[in-house]
């Protein structure tokens, strides 16, 4: 004899994806008995639903059985993923999940916090990507040293922008200055006094 199980579980309505916090849709479950005949007697009851994969519970709601369906919607964000598991409990019956019965819950555009809350989902970035944005940084900036001591400074950068300017003297001290652009590739720095030090365009 095959393990046919006593109650079932039917989808009418919903799907079997949805998009992660999506709140509205509602998802439609009938409860079969063994024939797979719709349980009706058990109209009424209170069912308790309950999502969730590997062991784990994911998502719980508390539903009225009408018509021997039962009818809920996900009312919180949860995790995106493929392969949820469906059961309902009505009277002690445990109308299981099995193989057939799944909902996939699709990644949304936003990222979802485990309060609920809407958030930017932050870049991943790999490596070499990473390495790519320090290379193109590097690329896009330049570091002129003066030794004289002047209270102006003339920069030729090749830069083709009106790059930002960080001025250090010859401790290290950050010095601010007035710059002044002449083109897109020569600027000049006043300062109120004379001395040496760097000037890095960023």
């Amino acid at each position: 004899m095959t393990g046919v199980l006593s109650v079932g579980l039917r989808q009418v309505d919903g799907g079997s994806v949805v998009k992660q916090g999506d709140t509205s849709s509602l998802f439609t479950f009938e409860l079969l008995d063994d024939e797979e005949r719709v349980m009706t007697e058990l109209s009424g009851s209170l069912a308790q639903v309950r999502i969730g994969k590997y062991h784990k519970l994911y998502y719980e709601t508390h539903v009225t059985v009408v018509d021997g369906t039962v009818t809920f919607t996900i009312s919180k964000p949860i995790e995106a993923g493929k392969g949820y598991l469906v059961e309902i409990v009505v009277n002690g019956y445990v109308f299981p999940s099995d193989k057939s019965v799944k909902l996939h819950v699709v990644e949304n555009l936003l990222e979802y916090e485990e309060a609920g809350e809407l958030t930017e989902k932050s870049p991943v970035l790999t490596r070499e990507q990473t390495e790519e944005l320090v290379k193109a940084y590097l690329e896009r900036q330049a570091v002129f040293t003066f030794s004289e001591v002047s209270d102006v400074w003339t920069i030729e950068h090749r830069l083709n922008r009106y790059p930002a300017v960080v001025v250090s003297d010859s401790a290290g001290t950050q010095v601010f200055g007035d710059v002044r652009y002449l083109s897109t590739n020569k600027l000049e720095i006043h300062f109120a006094v004379p001395f040496s030090g760097t000037a890095v365009l960023v």
